[in-house]
């Protein structure tokens, strides 16, 4: 997202950054407790411990409904400004980048890093094809993000997806919903929260700054 900071900095002028600047405080905190740390779990758990559908299946149901939550509270706290429809778009943004991170973690586990590299590259050019001239000629930072995002998830599903599922077959499906396999996902799920938590914690203290300056200053 650095190449997104750049561009609102260079064309945007400061009131664009700063507002770009709040959201990134919101979403990323949130991003954090949202991902429930699910990369690190898969990759120091047996794989008879979970499916990976039940880390897709958290990496989807969680972040929505944390983010759509977040999103409407914001609406009312900083009702009249930009400020909840950038949050709103930048969590589109990473509710798409969290299923290629928790692929990732499957990469890394079977010693094919590459693909990791690979998949950033892809990311990175989609942000330099899709963002930049949507931003420079609109000026608009939400059509931007929104725009990404769903690029993001289509290169989701064309390359990391695809690639994931010739090589790992899931022995559940995402929304399945019988017993035991809700209870091993409660379970996954308690597991996996105080390690989002924390990170959040660790993360809140670097963007602090930013929401104390938006609190006195405006």
């Amino acid at each position: 997202q650095y190449v997104i900071v750049l561009v609102v900095a260079r064309k945007g002028g400061s009131v664009a950054l700063g507002e770009l600047s709040l959201a990134q405080a919101y979403v990323i905190c949130a991003s954090y407790i949202g991902w429930l740390a699910l990369r690190n779990q898969y990759l120091v758990h047996h794989d008879t411990d979970y499916d990976f559908s039940d880390y897709l299946f958290l990496r989807t149901a969680f972040p929505l409904l944390l983010y759509a939550s977040v999103a409407v509270a914001l609406i009312f706290i900083h009702w009249g400004s930009q400020t909840a429809s950038v949050v709103a778009c930048l969590f589109a943004l990473k509710f798409s980048e969290g299923f290629s991170d928790v692929n990732a973690a499957f990469f890394q586990k079977a010693n094919i890093s590459h693909f990791i590299a690979a998949s950033a590259v892809l990311r990175l050019v989609a942000c330099l094809a899709v963002f930049v001239p949507i931003y420079v000629s609109v000026h608009s930072i939400q059509l931007g993000l929104l725009a990404l995002a769903v690029t993001w998830l289509i290169l989701f599903l064309l390359f990391d997806n695809r690639f994931r599922r010739n090589t790992l077959a899931l022995k559940e499906r995402v929304f399945a919903f019988d017993g035991d396999v809700t209870l091993r996902r409660w379970r996954l799920f308690k597991t996996t929260l105080p390690l989002g938590c924390s990170g959040a914690v660790m993360i809140l203290m670097n963007y602090l700054p930013r929401l104390g300056l938006n609190s006195f200053v405006g």
